[in-house]
């Protein structure tokens, strides 16, 4: 397996994060109030971490003119989905901003958009193979239709399908502006960037297989490359993305320091009660169960709680906030098992919070 480390930000991803943050009405300024005010971590140490951010993170969002009904349309997040809008779906297979679409064939087009709807539907299969299975209007018809999707979804999917060049240039367009804004504020993001690819390759010492499973609970097998870049204006996020042998990590550039400061600041009082109101939810509360003796992909256990693929996608993500589900990629499957030291360590806080 290759690793290969990416100095640089990924402007397009940054881009379409900044967009969808936009679009979902996600406020940067409420992350940091909420780690000084709900956690008790004090202003002078999270600044160093966040100010540059928000402050290119303000920049850039005076700087965009998108109509609001066409932003939210292009970059909100679909129902029961993180981090997934239209425009992801578009990008899905991360696709170069610049490409020319008048350089390629029909077929070629056609592909394009097949390629990046199914990687957004059936990430876990053969991608390939379903491609190749699918060579007409009518079949990719019938393949959306097929799946466990809500209507909405499954309309948009046929939407990007026929008009996926002209959904391509508009966004595009947009991704290019914003990629010239990241530019002009770069300059303030360095020292976050340096601090955090220094502290990488040191504490991994050359085993970034074991760095990112130790710190991340990211495990990846059976892929050729993994790509991995920093995160910045997600930067309290992890997320495994791309195409079978090829994968992709985007690490949040905080991601480390504020589970340090968290720890720090004993706040697990304060995140006990997210645990406890997870664990309340009978549907993650059965999905936590079902991983307690055995590794599952999603498919496996919307199948035997009798969910919805997006449902169980829904309640991973809260999950894996919590750091109660470890995550194992093994080619294009995710598989998820039960983080038991975490929640150990949850049951140890609450024992000594009444005992």
């Amino acid at each position: 397996m290759k690793f290969i480390f990416n100095n640089n930000l990924n402007y397009t991803f940054e881009s379409l994060n900044i967009l969808r943050n936009i679009a979902n009405g996600n406020d940067i300024h409420h992350t940091l109030d909420t780690f000084h005010q709900k956690y008790g971590v004090p202003l002078d140490e999270l600044d160093p971490a966040f100010l540059p951010i928000i402050e290119a993170h303000d920049y850039i969002k005076s700087k965009i003119s998108i109509p609001k009904d066409r932003l939210e349309y292009l970059f909100k997040n679909f129902s029961n989905y993180t981090d997934t809008s239209l425009a992801d779906v578009i990008f899905f297979n991360d696709i170069d901003v610049t490409l020319d679409f008048a350089a390629l064939s029909e077929q070629e087009k056609q592909q394009l958009a097949v390629t990046s709807i199914v990687s957004f539907i059936d990430e876990e299969n053969n991608l390939d193979s379903i491609v190749k299975s699918l060579n007409n209007d009518k079949e990719i018809f019938n393949y959306i239709s097929s799946q466990d999707l809500t209507d909405e979804i499954k309309y948009t999917l046929v939407y990007i399908y026929y008009n996926y060049e002209k959904l391509f240039y508009e966004i595009s367009s947009m991704i290019s502006h914003v990629t010239e804004l990241i530019k002009e504020k770069e300059y303030i993001l360095k020292d976050i960037l340096e601090s955090f690819m220094n502290k990488f390759f040191i504490d991994s010492d050359g085993d970034i297989s074991g760095y990112l499973k130790k710190n991340y609970q990211i495990s990846i097998k059976n892929t050729d490359i993994v790509n991995i870049h920093p995160n910045v204006f997600y930067f309290n996020q992890v997320r495994v993305y791309g195409i079978e042998k090829n994968e992709k990590i985007a690490i949040g550039v905080n991601y480390l320091k504020i589970l340090e400061l968290l720890k720090k600041y004993k706040i697990d009082e304060s995140r006990i009660l997210d645990v406890l109101k997870v664990l309340s939810d009978k549907s993650k509360f059965e999905i936590l169960k079902t991983l307690t003796s055995q590794k599952l992909y999603g498919s496996q256990i919307a199948e035997m709680l009798n969910l919805t693929n997006a449902t169980v996608s829904y309640h991973m993500s809260a999950l894996a906030n919590l750091q109660l589900i470890l995550v194992d990629k093994d080619n294009n499957k995710v598989f998820y098992t039960l983080n038991k030291n975490k929640l150990k360590e949850y049951l140890t806080t609450l024992e000594n919070l009444f005992f």
